[in-house]
């Protein structure tokens, strides 16, 4: 989500929380984003969205609600450098990169399959993917539920593989937020993708006003600028056998995720 900041305060990392200015440098204006990979995958958060934007007199059905997206396989490994770099051993993972994503390879394809039998789907094919979010929006939202990621997985900070399968997580709010979800990725992320989130999605001021951007050349730098620094300085980086692997292992859920989405992420399909 994104506020206009208030007070100073909120534009430093709120404590236990992922609270971010949009843009740091001088000028630029002055929004708070809230984020984590966590609100896809955990089914519940719709549910308490909604409790906490009623405390505040305000409708989560009225709400708009951002997605952005990475290709799957990068995803996955960044994922694993991160967690392969954490202080805290639940999070600190030993195994190899190879043994986590075949151990993640089969949760995720028990966790596909079951949605996929709840969804009468068969052979992989896009095909109806993105109707179902209308048409059987009942059996979508009872698959939420039946079919939830931790079902399937342990330890979901160590989902590497699962958290890229964006179709089974992006559907439930489809189905529950029609209209009120607009998807971004990574890749296609540039000026004019900004501007229609930003103005033609949220109806917010673009650029020229005091509370938009000065200039076109500042979304451009902010657009542009490298992010997602590796945890372990960049030292390591996706095999390709490892990025083959994961990318036949992605190839139905992406033609899923085209469909639902109505566009050609670039994701191999």
């Amino acid at each position: 989500r994104a506020t206009p900041l208030r007070t100073a305060t909120l534009a430093r990392r709120a404590p236990g929380g992922s609270r971010w200015r949009l843009d740091e440098r001088k000028g630029a204006p002055q929004y708070v984003v809230e984020y984590t990979p966590h609100y896809l995958v955990l089914g519940d958060v719709r549910s308490k969205i909604c409790a906490t934007l009623a405390l505040g007199g305000a409708d989560c059905n009225s709400a708009k609600y951002v997605a952005a997206l990475r290709d799957p396989s990068k995803r996955a490994y960044s994922q694993y450098v991160m967690k392969t770099h954490m202080r805290i051993s639940m999070y600190n993972d030993r195994r190899t990169f190879g043994q986590a994503i075949a151990a993640g390879m089969r949760q995720t394809k028990s966790y596909a399959a079951c949605w996929d039998k709840a969804l009468s789907f068969k052979n992989g094919t896009g095909a109806r993917a993105a109707a179902v979010a209308s048409s059987r929006k009942d059996d979508v939202l009872a698959a939420a539920k039946s079919c939830a990621a931790s079902k399937f997985h342990g330890n979901l900070y160590q989902a590497y593989v699962l958290k890229s399968a964006y179709y089974y997580q992006l559907l439930p709010w489809y189905a529950a937020m029609p209209g009120r979800v607009h998807v971004l990725t990574l890749e296609r992320l540039d000026a004019d993708a900004l501007k229609n989130l930003v103005e033609n999605f949220l109806g917010l001021p673009f650029l020229g006003s005091r509370e938009a951007y000065k200039t076109l050349g500042q979304v451009e730098g902010l657009v542009t600028a490298k992010r997602n620094a590796a945890r372990d300085g960049g030292a390591t980086s996706l095999g390709d056998e490892d990025r083959a692997t994961l990318d036949d292992f992605y190839r139905p859920m992406n033609r899923k995720l085209d469909a639902l989405l109505g566009f050609a992420t670039g994701y191999p399909t």
